[in-house]
């Protein structure tokens, strides 16, 4: 099962910003660290714009420094209640059937990174690496750094 704590943050995202809210040079996508059979299911289940990918090996996860953790750390303000979590958690996970074990390393925390071309090159302008399991970028610094108008 791909953690729950990132499903509800995705949903937040896709519910706070478009794609057609962002300005015209600007994208976002979603990388994870699951099984790629997954997508189609984790798109649907967090009702996704963005493109989403997977990379299982975690090379991205090593080459970009990313953490691993199972501490929560503090509740953001994305996440509704732990009750909550663990009921939606719960029901996902029989939904997936044989497929919930198959999320990835769920220690494995990601991050935000806003890369920027210059000349044929691309640099990372800004970046959020995730301490926790619950550590990711606020929806208004997000719409904020990405220009997105309230």
């Amino acid at each position: 099962m791909i953690f729950k704590y990132c499903r509800d943050y995705i949903r937040t995202l896709n519910a706070s910003i478009t794609p057609s809210s962002l300005p015209s040079n600007t994208r976002i996508t979603i990388i994870g660290c699951g099984d790629p059979g997954l997508i189609s299911s984790y798109v649907q289940s967090t009702n996704c714009a963005f493109p989403l990918y997977v990379d299982p090996t975690r090379e991205l996860y090593r080459a970009f420094n990313l953490a691993r953790t199972l501490n929560p750390g503090e509740k953001p303000e994305y996440m509704k209640s732990m009750l909550n979590v663990f009921v939606t958690g719960v029901v996902d996970g029989i939904k997936a059937g044989s497929k919930a074990l198959k999320g990835g390393d769920w220690s494995q925390v990601g991050g935000e990174f806003m890369f920027v071309r210059k000349g044929s090159d691309w640099e990372v302008e800004w970046c959020h690496r995730a301490k926790t399991t619950r550590d990711h970028t606020g929806m208004q610094q997000m719409k904020n750094l990405l220009g997105v108008k309230a």
